[in-house]
């Protein structure tokens, strides 16, 4: 009969799928796998049909397509990986629903702007997407790094301030998110030479978020009895060494193994990073963090330590929900304020000012979120990212890739114009 010539291929609606001219890239998010198949012009409009939402991810094949190499091989990879499946219709007499994966970030996200365009006041329900804030205090610095100005452009670091952040402002700010639990909040300066130190310990006691003060190291070195009573308050400390000159004295630092203490160290080179992870084995450091920084002229250390290729792209283990969060919104950036000692408020430390603090809070997440560029920012809308078969797959844009004026810090082959390996 007609109908025992038409076969129909189906996905599990825990499969992605994507595709260009030469290549097919499917992602079970149950095994957390990636499989590799060939596109040709034989299988193309096969595949862009399962790519296509209103068709839930079935669709219909006549059956001398399936004589084909490319099209045998693909249903293969499909069935080996319970990605999918390619039946007879004899057997299904309805297409069966099968539900493309589909995200409700966007339509809460709409409905969530759409509702406080319709009211006057920004809803409790928008704080939901902050996580973390960083806060300058300004004032003085008692040191000159050479890199002041563009470390804390790439990784969280301190940076000297012309302004002192007003109290009453500062306040304004830490009232209104004062009762949230699941956010953090961190101090950046020469915090016992911030004028309101004391009211800030004070009010901080009160407040629920997560909070902690980043500093040189070298100021716990030259205020150390005032920073082990911080600690031993309970306090929370970031310890920033950009530099190994005064190292020998951080390691006789008496809290140095305490809790509440991290030791957050940058590196630009090879050697650096040898002789840092020699420092942290010998004294058995624990809480400790390790960031890359670009000076302008280590592009080999980052090709060969940040740069990803493909295989590490694929061999990343994601879930739907993370798969779902690349496509819509940047997991770098996204829910993270940056406020200056000026009062002005960034959506990334790169970013323009997106209003100050006087304007409330609510305010400039509602804002950033239906206007802005940066927690947004996905390799779907940027060049030359968008027009990658791996782009849903590949880690979001990060403070490195602005930093070096690069959006693609990766080895991957253009747009993956070259054969693929079929792999299991």
């Amino acid at each position: 009969s007609a109908a025992s010539d038409v076969y129909k291929r189906q996905l599990e609606p825990y499969t992605f799928i994507w595709s260009n001219s030469v290549t097919i890239l499917l992602y079970n998010t149950l095994s957390k796998k990636a499989f590799l198949a060939k596109n040709n012009e034989m299988l193309a409009p096969i595949i862009l049909a399962l790519e296509n939402k209103r068709n839930l991810y079935s669709v219909l094949v006549d059956e001398n397509k399936l004589q084909y190499q490319t099209v045998k091989d693909f249903i293969s990879i499909l069935r080996d990986s319970y990605s999918g499946d390619c039946v007879s219709l004899e057997l299904c007499k309805n297409k069966p629903m099968v539900m493309y994966p589909s995200l409700n970030f966007n339509e809460d996200m709409n409905r969530e702007i759409e509702f406080v365009k319709s009211q006057e006041t920004l809803g409790r329900k928008i704080l939901n997407n902050l996580i973390s804030i960083d806060i300058y205090l300004g004032g003085t610095c008692s040191y000159t790094c050479d890199y002041c100005d563009t470390k804390y452009k790439q990784i969280r670091w301190c940076k000297s301030n012309k302004e002192t952040l007003p109290y009453d402002k500062l306040h304004g700010l830490l009232s209104e998110i004062s009762t949230l639990n699941s956010i953090s909040v961190n101090f950046f300066g020469e915090i016992f030479t911030y004028p309101y130190i004391n009211e800030l310990l004070t009010e901080l006691s009160s407040c629920l978020f997560n909070k902690k003060f980043i500093l040189d190291y070298k100021y716990s070195l030259d205020h150390e009895r005032k920073i082990a009573h911080l600690i031993n308050s309970g306090g929370n400390i970031g310890l920033l060494i950009g530099d190994t000159e005064r190292l020998n004295q951080l390691a006789a630092l008496p809290f140095l193994h305490d809790k509440n203490l991290e030791c957050i160290f940058s590196v630009e080179g090879e050697s650096e990073f040898s002789f840092l992870a020699n420092f942290i084995s010998m004294h058995n450091l624990e809480n400790v963090f390790i960031y890359p920084y670009f000076n302008g002229t280590n592009q080999d250390f980052f090709r060969k330590n940040i740069f990803q290729d493909k295989d590490d792209i694929l061999v990343e283990e994601l879930d739907k929900r993370e798969i779902f969060m690349r496509q819509t919104l940047n997991s770098n950036f996204f829910g993270k304020l940056t406020v200056l000692s000026n009062g002005d408020i960034l959506p990334n430390v790169n970013a323009n000012s997106i209003g100050n603090i006087d304007h409330g809070i609510k305010n400039l997440i509602y804002k950033e979120i239906a206007e802005g560029s940066y927690w947004l920012q996905t390799r779907n809308k940027i060049e030359p990212c968008k027009n990658c078969l791996y782009r849903v797959l590949c880690s979001p844009i990060s403070n490195y890739e602005i930093a070096m004026g690069k959006m693609d810090l990766c080895n991957v082959s253009r747009v993956g114009q070259t054969e693929p390996q079929t792999t299991e």
